[in-house]
């Protein structure tokens, strides 16, 4: 056997039909001489060549030995990798599953606002609901559970036209108020249609205390002049 360049090639005693003549790989087109059994340039064996049985130990079998252990690890490394994905993708899939079937806890007192509204009768204090924040949140994540997804009433309302039309806020008072004021505020649920949703809601009565009131200046409207006290809020 020699060694050139990390090549090992291994010389067999040529028969007649080789003597003398060298040979092209058919593999890879390298020029080998007549003494070489294999190709220097891929170790492909010679056309013809007669088998040659290696013994155990022979540096051809240690050779054969190192290839196989290498696919067997590389084909390991493969399989721990292949196998790793597919784990970690079913483990995406189910959390997934988990996150969408859960149902949404909605606070509605996170939605409440109050406001002074200015109307013809006088300053009236108003509790009113940011449906445009809350069809942000929860406009793609609530849906109708299944006792009624089969049936009519998912043609005619979506989930968030059913909480706006039963939920309601009632104020104790909402007239004639100044600095000071604690007003209380009861919530109204039509309970039967929300059950149809595939949420669960919570919320909670409360009180508003009014605050940073100033005397109005005399207004004109078709009545005649008058005088009084506007509430506002100020951001």
């Amino acid at each position: 056997m020699d060694t050139n360049n990390n090549t090992v090639v291994m010389k067999a005693k040529n028969t007649n039909s080789q003597a003398g003549s060298d040979w092209f790989c058919p593999m890879c087109g390298k020029s080998n001489s007549a003494a070489y059994r294999f190709c220097i340039g891929c170790g492909s064996e010679r056309p013809g060549s007669p088998a040659v049985e290696l013994r155990p130990g022979s540096s051809a079998d240690a050779i054969n030995q190192k290839s196989e252990k290498r696919k067997s690890s590389i084909g390991k490394i493969i399989f721990f990798i292949a196998t790793g994905m597919v784990l970690s993708l079913a483990l995406l899939i189910v959390v997934a599953g988990l996150v969408a079937s859960r149902k949404p806890k909605i606070n509605l007192n996170d939605y409440l606002e109050f406001e002074v509204v200015d109307t013809s009768g006088g300053v009236k204090l108003s509790a009113n609901m940011d449906w445009d924040s809350f069809e942000e949140d929860y406009g793609a994540k609530l849906r109708y559970n299944k006792e009624v997804q089969n049936t009519y009433f998912p043609y005619l309302y979506t989930p968030v036209q059913v909480v706006k039309n039963n939920v309601d806020v009632l104020l104790d008072k909402d007239y004639d108020l100044v600095n000071g004021d604690v007003v209380s505020y009861t919530w109204r649920i039509g309970k039967k249609e929300m059950q149809y949703l595939d949420a669960e809601f919570t919320y909670e009565d409360g009180t508003y205390t009014v605050t940073k009131m100033r005397d109005s200046s005399t207004d004109k409207d078709a009545g005649g002049i008058r005088s009084q006290f506007k509430a506002y809020l100020e951001n």
